[in-house]
């Protein structure tokens, strides 16, 4: 996908959120806004932790892939290796270019 195509994707979410947010901000009175504010703590914590243990996986996730390709890279250079390391006398007369 585009940088250009993502990024305004992100600006729009952004401006929808700011554009809610001063809407609520607006109608609702400060005094219903701050009566309360301990209920929601454990909802914050709940989604904080759900978060974190989303975030781990997909670190995780992503060294194993790194893991992964690096072990597939060695084996292509070890058989890259052993294909140009043998010595040119071993392919005999027939292998050999004229020249």
């Amino acid at each position: 996908m585009n940088v250009l195509v993502l990024m305004t994707i992100i600006a729009n979410a952004v401006s929808a959120a700011v554009a809610l947010m001063y809407t609520v901000r607006r109608l609702v009175r400060d005094d219903i806004l701050l009566t309360d504010t301990e209920r929601g703590s454990a909802i914050f914590g709940m989604v904080a932790t759900a978060f974190a243990v989303l975030l781990a996986f997909v670190v995780f996730v992503a060294f194993e892939s790194y893991n992964q390709a690096k072990r597939g890279a060695e084996s292509e250079a070890v058989a890259m290796l052993s294909c140009f390391a043998r010595p040119s006398s071993s392919f005999g007369q027939t292998g050999r270019a004229p020249g």
